[in-house]
This record gives structure tokens, sequence and C-alpha cells, in this order.
């Protein structure tokens, strides 16, 4: 079990992530991407390790679902995005295996 997570308001993100999870089409549990660092500080540059050889689509959402950032990425297992400047809070990371038509996500936290 994790520790309940909540953004400045109070919202519960655990709920928001596993709503997001439920939607999540059939990816191996064996394909897990990691966010590093993270948390992570304003206009630090984003590491993230996905181990399928796959072009895929990095998508930078809010709690509240708005895109922030989309990029494109070439079929190497580390990937690296430049965070924005954002507000403190929680962000999710959507990576999207086009070609397969698959996604997974991932909580990214921002800190100052």
């Amino acid at each position: 079990l994790t520790a309940p997570v909540s953004d400045w308001h109070g919202r519960n993100l655990n709920d928001f992530s596993a709503k997001l999870s439920n939607v999540n089409t059939n990816l191996s549990s064996k394909k897990i991407i990691q966010l590093s660092p993270n948390p992570i500080s304003i206009n630090q540059t984003l590491n993230i390790t996905y181990p399928n050889q796959q072009p895929i689509l990095i998508q930078l959402f809010d709690i509240s679902g708005k895109m922030i950032l989309e990029q494109q990425s070439n079929g190497q297992n580390q990937h690296y995005i430049q965070i924005p400047d954002l507000a403190v809070g929680a962000y999710f990371v959507k990576i999207v295996e086009e070609k397969m038509g698959k996604y997974i996500t991932d909580k990214l936290l921002v800190i100052n």
C-alpha cells in the first residue's frame, strides 16, 4: 500500500492515478517507465527510461488533464526532456507507443 498523496488543493492524487491506470491498454508489467529525478525541480532535465526501443510520444499533463508538453522521441530507450517552468505539484507523464497504439502513465512531482 502507498501513502495517500494529495495536491495543494487537497485532492487525492492516488484516485486520479488509479483512474488513469485503469484506462491503460495491455502493456506488459515488464514494460515499466522510470522517471529520474522524481521529484524534479523546475527547469531540470527529466530522464525517461523506457525499455521498448520503439518510437514514442511523450506527453506531460497537469492534474486537471491539460497537456503541458508533447515531444516525439526516436526508438532509443533513454529520453530526455526539459521540464518547463511549472507550478509546484503533481503531473503525469504519458508514454505512447504510437505504432502499437499502447500507452502507460506515471506520476511526476515538481518541487522548488
